[in-house]
């Protein structure tokens, strides 16, 4: 048999940036050079930190934040082709900044400092325990991005002084938290400064906490 040739394009992306301990999505598709769809072929992934997969689309978790190369090769058994791309990985620098409520009724800040989006698909937002998803395609963005009550479904959940939020990955690993405990710390700390709203359940935290993650 005659080698496998090389008239096969690999197509990825030329970058991402995702976040460490959070579960992403990695996806390629192959094509000739003539821009034909190609069956039946085996993709196989190394991730540049030791992991591999397979499959066309694969789900897979960095560990670590750093720059990793990512190389995925393709083949059918006639064509074979090699693609790579760069990932940068970084630390879940978000947090919980408020939890109030407004005209609409309540809602959660969560905040990102950096000077990126940050992608928090089907992570959970934990009320005292109850779970609410953020949907698929949901990015928090530079600065403040309030999520209400009505829209992810947890309009008529009571918080009380002493509720624990919490932000978790989609595979339930906890990323920050808030609650009353840490506050009153720190308000004791003079750090902190709190306004009770008027339902007398929820409170404004101001400034927000500083993160608190755990990989």
């Amino acid at each position: 048999m005659s080698p496998p040739n090389a008239d096969i394009a690999l197509y990825l992306p030329s970058e991402r940036l995702v976040i460490a301990g959070a579960p992403s999505v990695f996806s390629v598709y192959a094509q000739t050079l003539a821009g034909k769809a190609i069956d039946n072929v085996k993709y196989t992934w190394s991730f540049g930190d030791g992991g591999q997969k397979t499959g066309s689309s694969t789900l897979y978790r960095y560990l670590y934040p750093g720059r990793y190369i990512l190389q995925v090769e393709g083949t059918n058994g006639l064509m074979a082709a090699t693609g790579r791309t760069t990932v940068r990985v970084v630390a879940p620098e978000i947090f919980i900044s408020h939890v109030q409520s407004g005209k609409y009724g309540p809602y959660v800040e969560v905040s990102n400092p950096n000077t990126y989006d940050i992608d928090i698909s089907e992570w959970k937002l934990s009320i005292d325990g109850a779970l609410f998803s953020f949907p698929k395609n949901t990015l928090a963005g530079v600065g403040h991005t309030k999520f209400s009550g009505e829209a992810m479904g947890f309009a008529s959940a009571t918080v009380t002084a002493s509720s624990v939020i919490k932000l978790l990955f989609s595979n339930m690993e906890e990323v920050v938290r808030v609650n009353q405990k840490n506050i009153d710390q720190e308000i004791q700390e003079g750090k902190k400064e709190t306004k009770t709203i008027s339902t007398s359940t929820l409170q404004t935290f101001t400034p927000p906490l500083s993160p608190q993650k755990k990989l």
